[in-house]
């Protein structure tokens, strides 16, 4: 008993469990209807053919092996063929087998010339045709909306080739498909399969694959018994042979048995092709056998290329308004970033921002080690995460897709807030970024018929055959977002390189600050000292002349001459101070760091000691040191300033308290070791916090409290010496608490 086709295909049998290795374009089987011929290019000889053509046109298939083409076809024909410049401007030809007119379609498989022979329909009107496309492509070419398009391309079709069911069949990124379109007949009891969804397995790989190279596929008759090819392999090589572009190529078994299963006898697929990719198909069903005469087939092939060109170019159209309007709002955060001079604000705090680059929900900027974030639908920690997972991963500008917990596990801690990332890495090597983020889209999916596989039992076993039943299934599908479009990526493309131009030109003009800054220093330096030089001396004389005014013309003044030779000592006495303040502030930074481990608590007892001298005896000064104190990495001499400045100002401004409270304490934190110094003074708004360390700031009554204003200012500059930083939080009345923070790892770097 002669086997199954399905099982003599192939010496591997294949199903569901492997059919995406199942090698459709050389499969040794030619359908029932059409006839082929072999030949060797040079010779005309045919070399190959299938059994079945006694049954078509006549001739013993071992009577052809061997015969030339002249003796199969008038030479009128023949040399027709050999002088074709393209062997599909002549298809097909009319050729006649004793009372028989036949079709007869070449084309040329690497040194084979392939003749194919079917059926030729009389009853085809050319005049008739003609009118039926021009009509098609009139409703094509007035439609400029997709789904319209769609709709006319299934009715067009079926009305030149009168399938019971026409369908436009599109794919998704995974190339599962969606019926998006739909014309049935109406005398016939068929149910709708428009809104359905099926599973990428139904259409594997290389099937699509050769859509791209043959545009069109028909299966006459699904039961049909297919015609062996004798030999089925090449006259020369020994391989089985390429049958890519065959338009009667034997079908897969699988794919037979999976439109049985459907009730389906004879099925037409036309290509839909945009920018060189397979969008989708229109798919042909008919519940009866059925053969559409090869110029029919040839005039739809070309109605899919018109309609492929159409969605491609409302796809262009698409994309160059999404593109014109993201490259708008693309300017508006390049002026916001220049304005502003700041990558942050000009991105995340501007009147245009991040998210409206694309349909995102939500965006970050992850640089320098910080975040900043519009939205906070995930928490600041699984941001991090994801940052740190994003630079395990193996790519050079940008990581985008729709189903994150796909790709990144704990991810699914997002459902139900975003799971769409588009990622881009601001600069190669770094691990800074923009991120997008779009929300999740729970939505209900109707599939033609569950997509489960399905075990059989057969002769030679278990085997995965296609699911049996078609009707609706329903599946909640979670973890998936809207998908990035292209000019979505393509815009956050061009905004890394508006960044790392900002980030330049940015580094370009810090870099002339600071040959600026370093001149200003020059020149501040040289003024301090001239200063010294050139003001202290007057400044000694007026204090000279108005003690000898104090000490000999005592008894000539009166109250207020005495007051105002006060006020000269005093003012010179200030004076000299602000002096002595100003060259203090020019040498910082001077001399190398001398860097050792400190440990603070003698310096602020050292300190304390000095400042108690002269302290009025109607007020308590409690400082209270928390022990311990971390030990710090700095210049001795550099700390012993910087702690006595802030000491100064705490036991000054605390002078209206009858009981001062000072306290001192420290912690080490992952990245930095830290001192805060509070105090219950009189405190400032805080509002005024940065200004607070600004040179000649004082923000202080300077009736009540002298000072110079720049002991702040060379607080921060000695911080600054040490790759540290200076924080204040002060309130009016409550008082000041400021905290020093210091690199934890012994990296400061000193002057060379």
């Amino acid at each position: 008993m002669q086997l199954p086709y399905y099982q003599r295909a192939y010496s591997v049998k294949y199903d569901l469990t492997n059919c995406e290795e199942e090698p459709l374009h050389i499969i040794q089987y030619l359908q029932s209807h059409a006839v082929l011929l072999a030949c060797d290019k040079k010779e005309m000889v045919v070399t190959n053919t299938t059994e079945n053509a006694p049954n078509l046109i006549g001739w013993e298939a071992e009577k052809l092996i061997g015969t030339h083409l002249e003796e199969l076809f008038p030479a009128e024909i023949v040399d027709r063929i050999l002088g074709a410049e393209e062997l599909k401007k002549i298809n097909p030809i009319k050729v006649n087998f004793g009372t028989r007119t036949l079709n007869a379609i070449a084309h040329v498989q690497e040194d084979l010339l392939l003749i194919e022979i079917e059926p030729r329909d009389e009853k085809v009107s050319s005049v008739q045709f003609l009118h039926l496309i021009d009509e098609a492509i009139r409703e094509v070419q007035q439609t400029d909306q997709i789904q319209e398009l769609l709709k006319v391309a299934a009715r067009e079709v079926r009305k030149l080739t009168q399938f019971d069911r026409v369908m436009v069949y599109q794919f998704d990124e995974s190339y599962n498909g969606d019926v998006v379109a739909e014309e049935i007949a109406l005398n016939k009891d068929i149910e709708p399969y428009l809104g359905l969804h099926y599973p990428m397995t139904d259409i594997p790989k290389q099937a699509r694959d050769l859509y791209l190279k043959n545009r069109v596929r028909i299966i006459a008759d699904v039961k049909s018994e297919p015609a062996r090819i004798l030999p089925s392999t090449h006259p020369t090589t020994g391989q089985p042979l390429d049958l890519t572009k065959s338009v009667a190529r034997g079908v897969s078994p699988v794919h037979l048995e999976y439109l049985g299963n459907m009730g389906v006898h004879a099925s037409m697929s036309i290509a839909i092709v945009v920018d060189e990719s397979l969008w989708g198909l229109i798919a042909c069903h008919h519940y009866e056998p059925k053969l559409i005469d090869y110029r029919i087939r040839d005039i739809v092939r070309f109605l899919g290329q018109i309609i492929s060109g159409h969605l491609s170019l409302q796809a262009a159209q698409i994309f160059r308004r999404s593109a014109l309007n993201s490259n708008i709002i693309k300017a508006q955060l390049v002026e916001q970033m220049n304005k502003d001079w700041s990558l942050t604000k000009g991105l995340i705090k501007g009147k245009v921002k991040l998210t409206d680059l694309n349909s995102s929900s939500e965006a970050a900027i992850f640089i320098e080690g910080k975040l900043h974030r519009i939205g906070k639908t995930i928490t600041t920690k699984q941001l991090l995460n994801l940052i740190k997972w994003l630079n395990e991963q193996d790519f050079d500008h940008y990581f985008q897709t729709n189903e994150l917990p796909q790709h990144y596990p704990k991810a699914k801690s997002f459902l139900g807030k975003v799971v769409g990332v588009l990622a881009v890495r601001i600069a190669k090597g770094t691990n800074d970024y923009v991120l997008w983020f779009k929300p999740e889209i729970a939505q209900t999916v109707t599939w033609g018929g569950k997509p489960d596989k399905v075990l059989e039992q057969t002769e030679a076993g278990m085997r995965m055959t296609p699911r049996k039943s078609f009707a609706k299934w329903e599946q909640q599908v979670e973890g998936r977002s809207q998908s990035w479009e292209e000019y979505e990526v393509q815009s956050a493309l061009a905004l890394r390189a508006d960044i790392k131009d900002f980030i330049f030109e940015r580094y370009r003009e810090v870099k002339q600050l600071n040959k600026e800054l370093t001149s200003a220093y020059q020149e501040l330096e040289q003024f301090s000292y001239s200063i010294s030089h050139d003001l202290r001396a007057p400044l000694r004389s007026i204090d000279g002349f108005a003690e000898i005014l104090a000490e000999d013309y005592e008894d000539q003044l009166d109250d207020y001459g005495k007051s105002l030779i006060e006020i000269i000592k005093i003012s010179a006495q200030k004076m000299n101070l602000f002096i002595d303040d100003l060259l203090r502030l020019a040498k910082l930074g001077k001399n190398d760091l001398l860097l050792n481990e400190i440990d603070i608590i003698p310096i602020i007892q050292e300190i304390e000691k000095t400042l108690r001298v002269g302290e009025a005896t109607n007020r308590t000064i409690e400082l209270d040191i928390v022990e311990p104190l971390p030990k710090v990495l700095a210049d001795r001499t550099l700390m012993y300033q910087l702690f006595q400045n802030l000491l100064s100002n705490a036991f000054k401004y605390t002078r209206r308290e009858a009981v001062a409270k000072i306290k001192i304490e420290g912690e080490i934190g992952n990245s930095h070791l830290i001192y805060h110094i509070s105090d219950n003074g009189i405190g400032f708004d805080q509002i005024h916090a940065e200004k607070a360390f600004e040179v000649f700031s004082r923000l202080v009554p300077e009736d009540e409290f002298e000072g110079t204003g720049i002991g702040l200012a060379i607080v921060a500059k000695i911080m600054q010496q040490h790759q540290g930083k200076i924080e204040v939080i002060s309130e009016m009345g409550k008082g000041s608490k400021f905290s020093l923070f210091f690199p934890k790892i012994s990296s400061v770097h000193t002057k060379k």
